[in-house]
């Protein structure tokens, strides 16, 4: 082992570079000289019988006393039963030494060891040992004790001092270029001052116990120490690393009552298989030095603290590190790696971790933080951590200018919270938020690859929030989101309270609510369903809801929607499911490029008139917006729109259900189509504006000409129970009538106005080619009829595959229509289109046979039968007959 550790001292001579210098060239006798500070004093030798009284060299039964004023050399191996060394002596040992009892020496005396091999500076003592004067060994020295030494004066070690007996020092201790302490028993260092420079100190086996009390400080620059299968303990004490090695290996370690270990400027401390206790006491790694903890437990307690300065770096692995009401701060570039097991890093009872000015950590495996413990990440550091991070016990993480990565799941319990200040939170897994936590994120950047299950609060502010996974919230606690950004890829669902303030939603998934939601400013875009739930409500101020494609708003009977200067805009493809009502206060509007189906109501809560409510609140439908019949017990089929509805070339379907429009306005070829005996209530009269009015259903009210009524090749039945008023812009009315005689038959309870039609009010009728039969199609019904006549009168037939074919040509001669003559009969209050005269048609096959009585013309014949077609020709006659008077009107008008 001694051999080893030479080799190892001289490798480390190597490697802090410096080279030794020469042995000063000057004799024993001089240097006694010297250390007396007196030219005149004698140098005895200890072998020299006259020395000594009685006239006798000592022996083995002699107490030996070296008065003061002499300097003694022992050049000879000797054995003596005592030895007293008085002050202003000195007593110089250059072999082997034995004492049976004990070895004194005084303040002020000198010892001096300078044995020429390390056999040769052996001292074997068999008792105790105190030594108050100084002590100087200037190569080999080795004490081999039976009981116990206390070096209490100065000592200075210029080479090799093996140490085998319970040994204190309690003054000061210098350790000189080259030189090497080696301990094998128990040693203490009791309110002394070490310095070793570039040497070696060695603490080895079990019996040795090194021990610092009382204010004792030890200090290695360029050195090494080592403390193997052994015990160290500070306590009151400091032990200073400066570009030193110390090695802790096997063996029990204690840093108590405000003492500290300063592993300083490029130093090591090497922790392996070790218990590894600070009680009230400090480590620090400072100025780029570094250390490696490795198959240890590292515990703190009593509001203990390991500080890592400057640049330095720690590494832990596998083993445990507890932390108990401690302090731990990483600062200024310094790193802390721990890399162990699961659940190898625990903090408890109030302990505070805290990393800043670009400080470091990272934790492989799992970290469990208890008891109002904390992590406080700051300015520019990183809090990395491969494992899973669990919070118990009002336990929290404070970032602050920093920046968070989790790999594996964040779990707040019992109290505990997570806050983030202008940081960046990455949490590779899920975050799960129990009762009575929270999290709290301003200006940050917060990622969570995962889901987050809520069943606390959250407060966002002015952060982005992203979610590759889904948030669920189940809480009865209050969450704010507040100018704030979140996109989630996975699904939303809310069901507790819950206020959006300046925020912006996006998902891709579905949006659910089941609780309260009160939005202020917010923007909701979802490409899947956004679904407010029976009995939730969801109350918006200045929002706006975009439905993306595919996307569907749905929302339940029973739920409350109160919108006050918000926009719900439903892009192509995107649905609407309106169950419940909507209430609306003002300024707001719904835009409809989708799908819009409609059961209930929407309520304009304040109307102030029709330019106020134009103003500030509108529905424009672009898409398709359909008002059906819920079927629900609980609601009538009525519905009620108080907005001005735009149909903005859009498609208006009225099925089964009545809805009530306080103001409806149609434009841009808008369509409206009712089916189910569908049906319209507006106030005003409805204007079609180039529009379309078709299908199956009623209109509460009067209709305003403009567009188109009636559907071009499917019978339609309509009626209007107001007035219907024709302009000059392309109003035309279609009749369609059907091979089974159903025809297209529009009911006017009121007076239809033809008055300004010029040459704008156009009567149309679309015949099924094999519409043949004779009778009266009574197609129009009034109650009166004011102006003259449509302006023009068209007939076009068609066939089964014409549905669709837009510009079908018009029959120009329409006396005789498929074979019948019809004409148009206008009674009082209605108008009809007579079929007479109906012809049935006939098929004309046309069959030649050519008979021979030839055996080759009868041949000739079969193979003419074989080859032979068959013609079908078809004949249409278009007249008119009995010509009515308003029928030449037309005529004549054309």
């Amino acid at each position: 082992m001694n051999i080893f550790l030479l080799f190892l001292f001289v490798v480390f001579l190597n490697v802090v570079d410096i080279i030794k210098p020469d042995i000063i060239k000057t004799t024993n006798l001089d240097l006694l000289k010297k250390i007396n500070n007196s030219n005149d004093n004698i140098v005895y030798n200890f072998s020299n019988d006259q020395l000594w009284k009685p006239n006798l060299k000592p022996n083995g039964t002699d107490n030996v006393i070296i008065d003061s004023g002499f300097n003694i050399v022992m050049n000879q191996s000797t054995k003596i039963k005592s030895l007293e060394i008085k002050s202003n002596s000195s007593f110089l040992i250059k072999s082997q030494l034995r004492i049976q009892d004990s070895f004194t020496s005084e303040n002020g005396s000198i010892l001096i060891y300078d044995a020429n091999s390390i056999d040769e500076g052996t001292m074997v003592i068999g008792g105790d040992v105190n030594l108050y004067g100084s002590m100087f060994i200037q190569s080999y020295f080795s004490i081999y004790s039976m009981k116990r030494s206390n070096i209490y004066g100065e000592f200075n070690l210029g080479g090799l001092c093996y140490i085998n007996s319970y040994t204190k020092f309690s003054g000061f201790q210098n350790g000189l270029y080259g030189s090497m302490f080696i301990f094998t028993n128990n040693t203490e260092f009791n309110k002394n001052f070490m310095v070793l420079d570039t040497s070696l100190i060695d603490f080895i086996g079990s019996d040795c116990n090194y021990l610092m009390s009382d204010g004792s400080l030890s200090t290695l620059i360029h050195s090494i120490i080592n403390v193997l299968e052994t015990s160290l303990q500070l306590t009151k004490s400091k032990l200073i690393l400066n570009e030193s090695i110390q090695i802790i290996k096997e063996s029990n370690v204690t840093i108590e009552m405000d003492s500290a270990i300063n592993v300083h400027k490029n130093s090591t401390l090497i922790i392996d298989n070790t218990e590894f206790i600070i009680d009230g006491s400090t480590l620090v790694f400072e100025y780029y030095s570094n250390g490696t903890i490795e198959n240890s437990i590292f515990k703190l307690y009593n509001k203990s603290s390991i500080l890592f300065y400057n640049g330095s770096f720690v590494e832990v692995r596998a083993g445990q590190m507890l932390l108990f009401d401690s302090y731990l701060d990483i600062f200024n570039g310094s790193e802390l790696v721990i890399n162990g097991t699961f659940e190898n890093f625990r903090v408890y009872n109030q302990t505070a971790v805290e990393i800043s000015h670009l400080g470091r950590c990272t934790i492989i495996g799992r970290l469990n933080l208890f008891d109002k413990s904390s992590f406080k990440c700051k300015r520019g550091s990183e809090f990395i951590i491969s494992g899973t991070l669990v919070h118990y016990h009002n336990s929290f993480i404070n970032s602050t200018l920093a920046s968070v990565y989790l790999n594996g799941d964040l779990i707040l319990k019992d109290e505990s919270f997570v806050q983030s200040i202008d940081s960046f939170f990455n949490i590779n897994g899920n975050l799960v938020m129990e009762s009575n936590t929270a999290l709290k994120i301003k200006n940050s950047t917060f990622i969570v690859p995962g889901s987050i299950y809520l069943n606390s609060s959250i407060i966002l502010h002015s952060s982005f929030l992203y979610l590759n996974g889904s948030f669920i919230a189940h809480t009865d606690s209050p969450s704010n989101f507040t100018k704030s950004l979140l996109n989630v890829t996975g699904e939303i669902y809310l069901d507790g309270a819950l206020s959006f303030n300046d925020t912006f939603i996006q998902t891709n998934s579905n949006f659910s609510i089941g609780g309260d939601i009160i939005g202020n400013r917010m923007k909701v875009s979802t490409f899947g369903h956004f679904i407010i739930e029976k009995n939730a409500s969801f109350l918006c101020d200045g929002c706006i809801l975009d439905i993306g494609k595919k996307g569907e708003f749905i929302y339940d009977q029973y739920s409350v929607i109160k919108l006050n200067n918000t926009k719900i805009n439903i892009n192509p493809l995107g649905l609407v499911k309106s169950f419940g009502v909507i209430h609306v206060i003002h300024g707001t509007s719904i835009t409809n490029i989708g799908n819009f189906e409609h059961s209930s109501h929407i309520y304009h809560n304040h109307i102030n008139g029709e330019l106020s409510l134009l103003n500030e609140s509108i529905i424009r439908n672009k898409g398709n917006w359909k008002c059906i019949d819920a079927n629900e017990t609980t609601f009538t089929n009525k519905s009620q729109i108080d907005l001005p509805f735009f149909n903005d070339g859009g498609v208006l379907d009225i099925s089964g259900s009545h809805t009530f429009f306080k103001l409806f306005y149609q434009d841009n070829n808008g369509k409206i189509s009712l089916s189910n005996n569908g049906s319209i209530t507006s106030i005003k009269p409805l204007n079609l504006n180039n529009g379309y009015l078709v299908g199956n259903g009623s209109i509460i009210g009067s209709v305003n000409m403009s567009g188109e009524i009636g559907q071009q090749y499917t019978p339609n039945q309509l009626n209007i129970n107001g007035d219907l008023h024709f302009s000059s812009n392309n109003s035309k009315i279609i009749i369609t009538i059907d091979k089974d005689q159903t025809f297209t038959i529009i009911n006017v309870n009121q007076t239809i106005n033809l008055t300004k039609c010029n040459d704008g009010c156009e009567l149309v009728f679309l015949i099924h080619e094999d519409m043949i039969s004779n009778g009266e199609f009574e197609f129009l019904k009034y109650n009166s009829l004011v102006g003259s006549n449509f302006s023009s009168i068209k007939f076009s037939t068609y066939n089964d595959g014409d549905e669709g074919i837009e510009n079908k040509e018009t029959i120009s001669d329409s006396s005789n229509i498929n074979g019948c003559q019809v004409s148009i009969k206008k009674g009082h209050k209605s108008m009809a289109l007579m079929f007479n005269s109906c012809m049935e048609r006939k098929s004309i096959p046309v069959y030649t046979y050519i008979f021979s009585a030839v055996g080759v013309v009868c041949v000739g014949l079969l193979v003419s039968l074989g080859i032979q077609n068959r013609h079908k020709i078809k004949t249409k006659y278009l007249q008119w007959k009995d010509r009515t008077r308003e029928l030449k009107y037309n005529n004549n008008k054309r």
